[in-house]
């Protein structure tokens, strides 16, 4: 599976930054800033935040739960912006009231894409996360603790 190379990244980072929802961007940016699955940002609610200690905690789903940390400030702003809008429960909601489904968080991530004249997917925003890990120098056990994998693989 391949990642976004910089350039990449940088053209889709602004076609996030140019999306008006503050739920939007912040449901790409868990994408490409901390790794998650799209499973996973739909599973999340707001008490799953821990913003003043700088990360969410992944609810078990594919894998057992673990901590994430959000280092990216925009990320940030857009999940407090969420939450102070939710108050509590389902961190994403989609026109119906009800927890988005993953398909929405697919077909929007293809979206943010396109806009960017890119054919990116969900899982490209994870790789990216997990080439910025192993560039970082991060343990391979480490990257696989942090994506939520057992094996040693980054995706």
């Amino acid at each position: 599976m391949t990642s976004l190379t910089t350039t990449e990244e940088t053209r889709f980072e602004r076609a996030i930054s140019a999306l008006p929802k503050a739920r939007n961007r912040a449901i790409c940016r868990l994408l490409l800033h901390a790794g998650l699955r799209a499973s996973e940002v739909v599973a999340l609610d707001v008490d799953d935040l821990h913003l003043d200690d700088r990360a969410i905690r992944v609810p078990d789903g594919k894998t057992p739960a673990r901590t994430v940390p959000i280092t990216d400030e925009a990320t940030l702003a857009d999940l407090a912006t969420v939450a102070r809008e939710r108050g509590t429960g389902p961190l994403f909601l989609g026109q119906t009231g009800n927890r988005l489904r993953t398909a929405v968080v697919l077909w929007a991530v293809r979206n943010v894409g396109t806009s960017a004249g890119l054919d990116v997917r969900a899982s490209t925003l994870r790789h990216t996360y997990a080439a910025h890990l192993e560039r970082d120098g991060m343990d391979p056990a480490e990257i696989a603790a942090r994506m939520g994998r057992s094996a040693t693989a980054t995706a």
